[in-house]
C-alpha cells in the first residue's frame, strides 16, 4: 500500500486515477499455486481506487483474523480467540460478521451478558442475525446449541 501511495504522491498515472491492484504471493511456491496467493485484490473504474484498495485490504485482513480466531477456539484458547475476533471487528468496521461469531463464542464460554450486548447491537441493525443464530444448532455449529440461542435471544 505504501508503494502505491508513494507512486500516487509522485504523480501517479498520467491518464489519471482509475484502477489499482495488489498481488502478493508466497516467496516459495508450492505444488498448489492457488494457495500461494496471499493477497489478490483489484479495483477497476473507481473514483478513489487506492482508497477502495485500502478498504479491501482491511477487509481481507479482518477475515484473516477471523480464521485465526477459529483456529485458536479449536485449540481451546478462548482468550486468544476473542482477541483475534476483536482485531477482526476493528478491521471489519461496518461488517458485523466478526461481532456475531465473537458473541457466539462469548455465550458458549459463559460470558452471556457481554455476548448478549454484542448480539443485541448487531440485531438492531440487521434482524437476519437472529435468523442465522436460530439455524446454527441444526447445522451443528454451536457448542452448547439451544442454550446459546436462548442466552443470546434472552429467552
Amino acid at each position: 500500500m505504501a508503494a502505491l501511495e508513494a507512486a500516487e504522491a509522485a504523480g501517479g498515472d498520467v491518464r489519471g486515477r482509475q484502477s489499482a491492484a495488489m498481488l502478493i504471493v508466497r516467496a516459495t511456491g508450492s505444488s498448489q499455486p492457488w494457495q500461494d496467493r496471499v493477497v489478490d485484490l483489484r479495483v477497476d473504474d473507481a473514483p478513489d481506487p487506492l482508497g477502495e484498495l485500502r478498504r479491501l485490504l482491511s477487509v481481507h485482513r479482518g477475515y484473516q483474523h477471523m480464521e485465526v480466531a477459529e483456529q485458536r477456539e479449536i485449540a481451546g484458547d478462548m482468550n486468544g480467540s476473542l482477541a483475534a475476533y476483536e482485531e477482526a471487528r476493528r478491521l471489519l468496521a461496518g461488517n458485523d460478521e466478526a461481532t456475531f461469531w465473537a458473541a457466539i463464542l462469548m455465550a458458549d464460554a459463559g460470558k452471556v451478558d457481554e455476548a448478549r450486548s454484542l448480539f443485541t447491537d448487531i440485531v438492531s441493525r440487521e434482524s437476519g442475525w437472529s435468523d442465522l443464530l436460530v439455524r446454527l444448532p441444526a447445522a451443528g455449529l454451536l457448542t452448547n446449541g439451544e442454550t446459546t440461542v436462548a442466552a443470546l435471544l434472552g429467552s
